[in-house]
């Protein structure tokens, strides 16, 4: 080959590449993709670059339970669990004269209620704040003096309507006759499977946030 061809050949691959068609212009199963190619902004993706900017596995996992504090499943499931504490709060003032055995059950369905249904619109309204604050990040938001004060308040409330709930479980009775040992059966077993429920609950986000850690941790 003279040196003319030789040029000649090793250019004609980069004269090829130049012709490639573009990602919307390949054409498959008989039409056009018109979409842009995959996005490397997945759930993962971001997951990666918390771990990467993080300087330790708990500033890690704090980060990501923002992450996924900010997800579209989070808000969904944010707006279902508004029932809950709705339910409490109707189920509290129903039977509130109807449990004299431990009086303080009716009480803390309303309390627990009211402040359930407080937060979860405190949380909406932060959130949506949020999205037009676009210079606002995990890393740059501060903790609520008031909303920590609340949350403790929640978390002691929670324990001490355990200990009212489960006291009288083997000896209340629900004969209205018994006035010493009275309390409505509908009242008591709904305050006592939404106890329930919610342990059940707190134990199933415990194993997955250990599950997701452990797995965002492995990727490399």
């Amino acid at each position: 080959f003279s040196p003319q061809t030789m040029a000649e050949s090793d250019t004609e691959p980069l004269q090829k590449s130049s012709d490639l068609p573009s990602y919307s212009q390949i054409e498959g199963g008989g039409g056009v993709f018109s979409d842009a190619p995959p996005s490397y902004e997945s759930l993962f993706g971001r997951i990666r670059q918390k771990k990467e900017t993080s300087t330790s596995p708990f500033d890690f996992f704090t980060k990501l339970c923002y992450l996924l504090g900010g997800t579209i499943v989070c808000t969904v499931l944010v707006g279902v669990f508004m029932a809950l504490p709705l339910s409490m709060l109707i189920m509290g003032a129903l039977y509130k004269d109807d449990c004299p055995y431990q009086r303080y059950i009716p009480i803390y369905l309303i309390v627990g209620g009211s402040i359930g249904i407080l937060r979860t619109l405190w949380a909406l309204c932060q959130k949506a704040c949020r999205r037009h604050d676009s210079d606002d990040n995990e890393e740059n938001r501060k903790s609520n003096p008031l909303e920590i004060v609340v949350n403790c308040f929640v978390l002691a409330w929670f324990i001490t309507g355990s200990v009212w709930i489960y006291s009288i479980y083997s000896s209340y009775n629900r004969d209205i006759n018994d006035h010493k040992h009275y309390c409505n059966y509908t009242l008591y077993q709904y305050a006592f499977w939404v106890t329930n429920a919610v342990y059940i609950l707190l134990g199933s986000v415990c194993i997955c946030a250990c599950t997701l850690f452990t797995c965002a941790m492995m990727v490399g």
